[in-house]
């Protein structure tokens, strides 16, 4: 499995989020994708039987942060 995370700059908080994937074969298996803190999104995938290879990219879309 593989773990990636997109992290928002200080004083930016996660408004929203999501994965790119790029794969041969049948693709890899989304396992998760979330915010995993205030200013963190975290995308986790796991090969399938059929995939070769694949690269996962987690992207995550920062707002202002409201004290």
């Amino acid at each position: 499995d593989v773990t990636v995370t997109a992290t928002c700059t200080a004083g930016r908080a996660v408004g929203g989020g999501f994965r790119v994937v790029s794969h041969t074969g049948d693709g890899p298996a989304i396992l998760a994708s979330y915010p995993s803190s205030d200013t963190v999104w975290t995308v986790s995938a796991g090969p399938t039987f059929k995939s070769t290879a694949f690269s996962v990219q987690a992207w995550v879309i920062c707002v202002t942060a409201i004290p």
